[in-house]
């Protein structure tokens, strides 16, 4: 087995964290890192990682702004509304705004058409190309405390102390340094 395509860090990255050598606990630390990476998307309702779609129909909303559906954005090759093709720029038929958690169509001199996939966008390149380093360093604490409750067999707890160390979890069970950097890339859409 290997980590998904969704992943954010890699096993080897995982085991180097945690120290761990050897293989005997792989496919366990792979469950581990897809789940936690699933678990960041849901949580900050987006994908992380760079894709393309060669194809994508959005919905007009009758509104200047078009929220788009990863961030941030890399390329859009083209832009049609209902069979016209659009063209970017200032003096232009559109812009399109991104940031790390955010990104939109915004028309210019009127709104978006309303309707079911009204909107077409070709060769749709978002998200990120190199994961930034502190949703990396987030993952990698959240995995390497799952796995250390999989070692010690403690699923379920809320939190624990031990010679002067506290652990505290939030309500969706991150840690909570980890929680605040997930909200730095909740989408903002």
């Amino acid at each position: 087995m290997a980590v998904a395509a969704n992943a954010l860090i890699t096993l080897v990255e995982s085991k180097t964290y945690r120290q761990i050598t050897g293989s005997s606990h792989d496919s366990i630390l792979e469950t581990l890192i897809d789940s936690v990476s699933t678990r960041f998307e849901s949580r900050c309702r987006r994908e992380f990682k760079s894709a393309t779609d060669a194809t994508l129909y959005l919905d007009g909303n009758g509104e200047k702004e078009l929220a788009l559906p990863r961030s941030p954005v890399t390329s859009i090759v083209s832009v049609t509304e209902d069979d016209t093709v659009l063209t970017e720029g200032d003096d232009e038929d559109y812009r399109l705004y991104t940031s790390d958690n955010d990104a939109y169509l915004y028309r210019l001199g009127t709104t978006w058409v309303k309707g079911a996939k009204k909107i077409l966008l070709t060769t749709f390149l978002a998200g990120f190309t190199t994961v930034p380093a502190d949703l990396k360093l987030a993952c990698m604490k959240q995995v390497a405390f799952e796995f250390d409750k999989y070692l010690k067999k403690s699923v379920g707890e809320t939190s624990r102390s031990l010679e002067g160390v506290s652990v505290s979890l939030t309500e969706d069970g991150f840690l909570k340094e980890v929680e605040e950097v997930l909200q730095h890339y909740e989408y903002m859409r």
